[in-house]
């Protein structure tokens, strides 16, 4: 950035973390005030470990009014790599990816480990959908909805607002946000873009509250809670705690759940003395009434929200401290919550119409209740703006809060169905975030008016490598320290068709005998990275010759000859189309033959491919591999015409 572009950040009260600049560069005083740090690179694997020391040797060698922290976001080898930077940055793995929110939530806790030893404890959150899914879906509409106005902001506001808490439990205490486009505000009202822009000031306003403890205080021992669908963090800091309860079914990461039918209990260890346990809620603070056990404190929530935070304190100074942020732009943080809820009101309403239509005759008895509880959503709603209109924030807050959870309540019943007949929810880009929804029952009506036929894609039959190789196949294998890695191909046998058989195993070297003992022992090794970072292994099949606008099907069994070691590990299977962020982690108990199946939308002329990698410690044979292709029918708008008289 220039000079000029440097003064309007600090103006902003904002900071900049900037490229190395590759050659020595000065700044006058308001201009190296918002430089806050320096890049030495991002997605960094253990390839660009060299670039990365090069960047920071340079930033180490800048005069001193320059010299700032150097910041890296790494995708592996986080050890390595925080020897090299200040403070490395952990990406949170994408709603879309798979792995439930506890899955995801224990890697990354288990990185921030790692690189919080030399730094703060960084992650970087994507602001949207990845840009695969946005293609996925812009395809979906320019072929099944040519005629209606297209929206590319595809905003998950509430999936948002859900990652940066379950980064926060995971032990995050520094955040960036990655937009895949430039953030204005003069979008509408009802636009993806302005409900991405409330959740983002939401988020801020979550964080000014929650900040003195998660960057200052210690994290100890989370409450107990009487939900298993709930999990729980704490902290403490200035005769405090600070409780944080995240709704964590399956699938939340993807859609979240109504949660207000049933109580949360939730039971601390804590001190003997009185203190008072204070509800973040509604845009103020609630006292709970709290039960002192031997044990500690108890108490209850009757309606709880996906996110809750709770406050337990006898410090007047806290309470002050809370009130006083809540206080702040209370009319705002209500009229963001009110957009959020507008906004997911206006895609549940478009998925009931694509859902429901296709039952010519029923349509009205089928979709009563769910229009019904969507109708009193909207009521909830108008209620709510009419309350901000009349200055009372508190009360809007409410009001969005109970239309919210009914409007979840259907996109995530919504969700399971969707997801019923597929292997994973990865099989369709359709099914792993609310924007999508409607588009999974409108395909299937396309596609129900068109015919599916044969894909070839050469050597599928995986019997001959030498002339898979000729076709087009290959192997890329990554040379990692003590990690024995194996890909072959297995004959047909008469009780099991011929296979792809990939494996990862983590080489123990044996120690040598203490002159002490003659017994052996083998060194204990950490395990293989798995799901989220660097494969060890990578086939890439041949290509299938494909046009824009097709839906490809990929349908293709595994058999697990090893169980997984990690939650992250197995055989990821995905194509040169929606790239691996959507891709079907197979895993399974050992001797379990799993199902895969892909659907995806072809974005541009070319090739298809399928690739297969090896995450983490398996050992996974691919078997009975085969594609198809489809050209949905085209919904276009009919018009009436009469024949012309002569």
């Amino acid at each position: 950035p220039s000079t000029q572009q440097l003064g309007l950040i600090a103006g902003a009260d904002l900071g900049a973390i900037l490229p190395v600049p590759p050659h020595n560069v000065s700044f006058d005083g308001a201009g190296g005030a918002a430089i806050h740090g320096w890049s030495v690179g991002s997605a960094l694997d253990a390839r660009q470990a060299d670039m990365a020391r090069q960047a920071a040797a340079r930033v180490a060698q800048m005069p001193g009014e320059l010299r700032r922290p150097a910041f890296g976001e790494a995708l592996e080898q986080y050890w390595l790599f925080t020897r090299i930077a200040d403070e490395i940055i952990v990406p949170f793995p994408a709603a879309s990816t798979a792995g439930t929110t506890r899955d995801k939530l224990q890697w990354v806790a288990r990185q921030l480990e790692t690189t919080s030893k030399r730094g703060t404890g960084w992650v970087s959150l994507a602001v949207g959908p990845t840009p695969t899914l946005v293609d996925q879906v812009r395809v979906a509409h320019q072929v099944i909805a040519p005629d209606e106005p297209w929206d590319d902001s595809l905003a998950n506001p509430l999936g948002l607002r859900y990652q940066v808490a379950s980064a926060v439990m995971a032990g995050a205490r520094g955040f960036v946000f990655r937009p895949f486009g430039p953030l204005e505000s003069t979008h509408a009202p009802g636009s993806g873009e302005a409900a991405k822009l409330a959740a983002l000031r939401w988020i801020h306003s979550d964080l000014a509250v929650w900040g003195p403890w998660i960057m200052g205080g210690q994290p100890v021992a989370p409450p107990e809670l009487g939900r298993s669908d709930y999990q729980a963090a704490s902290w403490t800091a200035s005769q405090s705690r600070l409780v944080l309860a995240l709704a964590t079914p399956e699938d939340a990461q993807y859609c979240l759940p109504s949660t207000a039918a049933q109580p949360l209990e939730l039971s601390l260890a804590s001190p003997s003395s009185p203190q008072q346990v204070l509800r973040v809620t509604d845009g103020r603070l609630e006292r709970v009434d709290a039960e002192l056990t031997p044990a500690g404190i108890r108490w209850r929530v009757e309606q709880p929200q996906p996110i809750e935070s709770f406050v337990v304190t006898a410090n007047p100074l806290v309470i002050d401290f809370v009130r006083a942020q809540l206080s702040r732009q209370a009319e705002q943080r209500a009229a963001d919550q009110l957009e959020i809820v507008s906004y997911n009101s206006s895609l549940a309403a478009q998925m009931l119409g694509a859902r429901f239509a296709t039952a010519p005759g029923q349509g009205t008895a089928v979709s009563g209740g769910p229009m019904q509880q969507l109708a009193q959503a909207q009521a909830w709603l108008d209620r709510g703006y009419q309350a901000l209109h009349t200055r009372q924030p508190t009360a809007a807050i409410g009001l969005a809060a109970r239309a919210s959870d009914s409007v979840q309540g259907l996109l995530f019943e919504a969700q399971q169905v969707a997801k019923r007949n597929l292997a994973v929810p990865q099989s369709s880009p359709f099914v792993v975030s609310p924007v999508a929804l409607g588009y999974h029952w409108r395909l299937a009506d396309a596609c129900q008016r068109s015919q599916w036929r044969e894909l070839s894609l050469p050597g599928a039959q995986l019997l001959s490598p030498p002339e898979m190789e000729a076709l087009g196949w290959s192997l890329e294998q990554r040379p990692l320290e003590q990690v024995d890695l194996q890909v072959e191909f297995l004959p047909p046998q008469p009780e099991r068709p011929s296979g792809l058989r990939l494996a990862a195993y983590a080489s123990h070297p044996v120690s040598t005998p203490s002159p002490q003992s003659q017994a052996t022992a083998r060194m204990t090794a950490a395990p293989l990275p798995g799901g989220y970072e660097g494969a060890s292994s990578r086939v890439r099949s041949a290509a299938a010759a494909v046009q824009a606008g097709q839906l490809v099907r990929v349908a293709a069994t595994a058999r697990i000859l090893r169980p997984p070691t990690t939650a992250d590990s197995g055989i990821l299977i995905y194509d040169n189309q929606a790239g691996p962020s959507l891709g079907q982690l197979v895993q399974g108990a050992a001797g379990e033959v799993v199902s895969i199946e892909l659907y995806r939308f072809i974005v541009a002329d070319g090739e298809f491919r399928i690739l297969v990698e090896c995450r983490g410690e398996c050992d996974v044979v691919l078997e009975t591999l085969s594609t198809s292709v489809i050209e949905p029918a085209v919904n276009r708008q009919s018009y009436e015409t009469t024949r012309a008289t002569p």
